[in-house]
């Protein structure tokens, strides 16, 4: 099969979940002996470009960047990339035996194809904004633009998701959510979860911290990373925190660190990639993700592949990875107290810490390998392509 992947970040500028999914899907799909070319955003003054990396080519197109745009930004900034889409698809659609939107990037392009006039769609659902509307917009710093780009992206979803020959969720979580505010009518979707790449995960010389705890993710209202720096109020004062990531509200944290006077036990280390994520993985004796809202959390099934614990947000999509004093230890969202108790747990019983990685370990070699997971994809990219 010839796949065209739409993705608006690849890994090599930006390290979140769905370009992880992206690169690790396409990376087996090629060792099965399909070609994938990914479709992602270039900057605006140099053009359109292609040039290969690890065997997939990738096309970066031209559009307008509406994040210096204020109130409009993110809307801007979706409509513009899709717009972009569809003109290459125009272009050099018909390549290509299947196209993949995955989530926001070229959700208009199953509507465009309506007719059938190019090559079929799946779209794989990662979140939907309404879902990130829900879980942002108490914290959100410009609600307006929430709001405005909730209304704008969840029309095109209903529309994506209606178009499309096959929809993936990422998670039950996510089909669940689809249903909620789509309706069961509009609803094609089949589960298959993002997966571990055990190639990944092999054993660096990173000597084990006893006392650093770990959070990689994006620096947003939704990962509750709040929660998390007010409950150092009252972990162990022997614990210390890495911080792992950037985004919108680094400086609102960053603050409140110094506020609590916790600068000497909690480090920001910025946006990192993946190559040095692994090496905190495999320094922390736990990881934690306090998350509001998680379609799956990949970086929980990341930190267990190393073989560590984890201690996450008891919420719909999480559940799916995490099972309660078996591969790491949940709290009720928000509380910051169940919080440093499950911190301070883990830090004062190495047993169980042990125990529970080890077990979070098997289970991610039983459950989540790509190479599984591609082959269960490559069979509904089959059945949609013979359909049409």
């Amino acid at each position: 099969m010839k796949i065209l992947m739409i993705s608006k970040n690849v890994p090599t500028r930006y390290q979140g979940g769905i370009q992880t999914h992206v690169w690790k899907l396409s990376k087996y799909m090629i060792r099965q002996g399909h070609d994938v070319d990914i479709l992602s955003a270039g900057g605006f003054k140099q053009g359109d470009k292609s040039y290969e990396e690890d065997g997939r080519t990738i096309h970066e197109i031209r559009y307008l960047p509406g994040r210096h745009i204020p109130v409009l930004n993110v809307l801007l900034e979706d409509y513009s990339f899709n717009k972009s889409v569809i003109q290459w698809i125009k272009k050099n659609g018909q390549n290509y035996d299947l196209i993949n939107v995955q989530g926001r990037s070229g959700f208009f392009y199953p509507k465009f194809n309506r007719f059938g006039m190019f090559p079929p769609c799946i779209t794989t659902f990662h979140g939907t904004a309404q879902g990130e509307y829900e879980a942002n917009r108490e914290f959100a710093s410009n609600r307006l633009a929430l709001y405005l780009h909730n209304l704008f992206s969840s029309k095109n979803e209903r529309d994506c998701l209606k178009y499309s020959a096959a929809v993936i969720s990422v998670s039950n979580e996510m089909t669940q959510r689809l249903n909620k505010e789509f309706g069961k009518s509009l609803n094609k979707s089949q589960i298959i979860y993002n997966g571990i790449d055990l190639e990944d995960f092999v054993e660096l010389k990173e000597k084990q911290d006893d006392n650093l705890l770990v959070f990689v993710g994006r620096l947003a209202a939704v990962k509750g990373v709040n929660v998390l720096i007010n409950s150092f109020t009252k972990v162990n004062k022997e614990i210390k925190l890495v911080i792992v990531g950037g985004g919108p509200d680094e400086k609102q944290y960053k603050e409140l660190v110094a506020q609590l006077n916790l600068t000497n036990r909690i480090t920001f280390a910025g946006a990192q990639p993946f190559s040095e994520v692994r090496k905190w993985f495999q320094k922390c004796y736990a990881f934690v993700l306090p998350s509001f809202k998680e379609s799956q959390g990949i970086v929980l099934m990341e930190a267990n592949a190393f073989g560590k614990p984890v201690i996450a947000s008891d919420i719909d999509g999480i559940n799916e990875v995490v099972e309660h004093n078996v591969n790491g230890l949940m709290f009720e969202k928000s509380n910051e107290k169940e919080l440093t108790e499950k911190i301070n747990q883990l830090f004062s019983n190495k047993e169980l810490a042990k125990k529970l990685g080890q077990e979070g370990k098997r289970l991610m070699k039983e459950k989540f390998d790509w190479e599984v997971l591609t082959k269960e994809t490559l069979k509904l990219y089959a059945k949609v392509i013979d359909k049409n």
